[in-house]
């Protein structure tokens, strides 16, 4: 694989809190499994939306995201404003299934979707946690990195966190 300069200059990897950070758009890495209407939003950042939402805004993020699933199938989503965190937040699958690896090919279509949301409002920053690692199992450098640069817009508005639990 070859990659220019140019598109791994515009991949920009940031070291902190997606929370507390200036992004516009937080994506929220998600599987697929809906039990009783909702989407399963255990660990990792799904869960830490799931709490923020909750106590915030007293709406269940896993019942929205459950009757979006079993509405559109699991896909990129917009799952609103939040406030006060200011941010948006927007599903982005990894997998499938709870408690199975995330898949390229899954990560692959939401960061395809996520490029083309990302072109129709270019006045948005994005913040994507790196996707399919830490829950999901697969390794940043060699698995995951490689396939978004080989699909990197040409523009720097999606940012990638390397995750970091609120309050670290």
């Amino acid at each position: 694989m070859t990659l220019s300069k140019a598109v791994n200059e515009l991949m920009i990897e940031r070291f902190e809190n997606i929370w507390s950070s200036d992004v516009d758009v937080v994506c929220v890495t998600t599987n697929g499994t809906v039990i009783n209407g909702r989407n399963i939003m255990g660990g990792g950042i799904a869960a830490e939306a799931k709490d923020l939402v909750k106590n915030q805004n007293s709406e269940d993020l896993q019942l929205k995201y459950g009757a979006s699933i079993d509405a559109y199938g699991h896909t990129l989503r917009n799952l609103g404003q939040y406030y006060p965190l200011n941010k948006m937040l927007m599903a982005f699958p990894t997998k499938q299934r709870i408690n199975t690896k995330a898949d390229l090919y899954t990560i692959e279509e939401s960061f395809t979707s996520l490029c083309y949301f990302s072109m129709i409002f270019p006045e948005l920053k994005i913040g994507l946690p790196r996707p399919g690692c830490n829950l999901g199992g697969l390794d940043w450098d060699s698995q995951v990195k490689p396939l978004l640069l080989d699909l990197w817009p040409e523009h720097d508005r999606i940012q990638i966190f390397h995750y970091k639990q609120q309050g670290t």
